[in-house]
């Protein structure tokens, strides 16, 4: 299952469940499957969603995917290699399903 499947539901249950236990954690979680390239802080740009936020949008997308398709193979960093420099990329998609975030770097 591809990124792109991922339904506005499931990213805002994935943004719920990061501001739970924080980007540390939520991070960590996703590298104890060991992928091939582990997730890492995001260097430059969050994202947020009315008031909640900032969000890494890797992670956020990769939680999201999990609960979305929990039988499917954890995404990797690379899976989301499209990512990069990926604003008209990802406003497109968000926008698709409906979610408007907006991107900030820090």
């Amino acid at each position: 299952m591809s990124w792109k499947e991922i339904d506005a539901e499931h990213l805002l249950k994935a943004m719920t469940y990061i501001e739970e236990v924080g980007i540390d954690h939520a991070r960590a979680a996703l590298n104890v499957e060991e992928p091939a390239v582990p997730y890492h802080r995001a260097r430059y740009m969050y994202v947020y969603y009315h008031q909640q936020g900032p969000f890494e949008l890797r992670p956020l997308v990769a939680h999201a995917h999990r609960l979305q398709f929990p039988e499917a193979l954890l995404l990797t960093p690379l899976d989301m290699t499209n990512f990069s420099r990926g604003h008209a990329t990802m406003k497109k998609w968000l926008k698709a399903i409906g979610i408007d975030l907006r991107f900030q770097t820090k």
